[in-house]
């Protein structure tokens, strides 16, 4: 499976991300994942490597902290994804100053368009917790440790 995402995907600040907990329970995964990434540089970087392969893409606080638009956001995430892409859904932020309210603004778009355009998908709103939070963007292992558990019971997890 491949993994193509952002610091969520790097286990920025903990010691075990969700990415960690799949590989513990037997799966290889190939990671394509930096800190900052934005869905422009994923595109220009990754595209070729999903192919048709199952895969996670897990972008999009980068771009909406940037101020890009949703529309080019979902673009790429759309130009990068195949039919067996399961797409997570950025948690929201706290919105501790201005640019955080914009972006959470801007995750709830960019929900409402993946969840009309993408059969899998994972709302990290629905689980989030504000107990999870380490400095207002980055999550604790809680919620990597509930994103697993998402993944796993989603219909996509059976997608061959």
């Amino acid at each position: 499976m491949i993994i193509i995402g952002d610091s969520f995907s790097t286990g920025y600040l903990i010691e075990k991300d969700y990415t960690r907990l799949l590989e513990e329970a037997g799966f290889s995964i190939k990671k394509y994942a930096i800190n900052g990434l934005s869905s422009k540089i994923a595109c220009e970087k990754f595209k070729n490597k999903v192919k048709k392969e199952k895969n996670i893409i897990f972008i999009g606080t980068n771009d909406f902290l940037m101020d890009y638009s949703v529309k080019s956001t979902f673009e790429n995430v759309k130009e990068i994804s195949n039919l067996k892409s399961l797409i997570v859904i950025p948690p929201l932020v706290e919105e501790e100053c201005g640019m955080y309210v914009s972006c959470n603004r801007k995750i709830i778009e960019y929900k409402n368009i993946i969840e009309k355009n993408f059969k899998y998908f994972i709302d990290c709103s629905k689980f989030q917790n504000s107990k999870d939070f380490i400095d207002g963007v980055h999550m604790r292992e809680s919620f990597h440790t509930s994103l697993f558990n998402e993944i796993c019971k989603n219909k996509w997890f059976s997608v061959k």
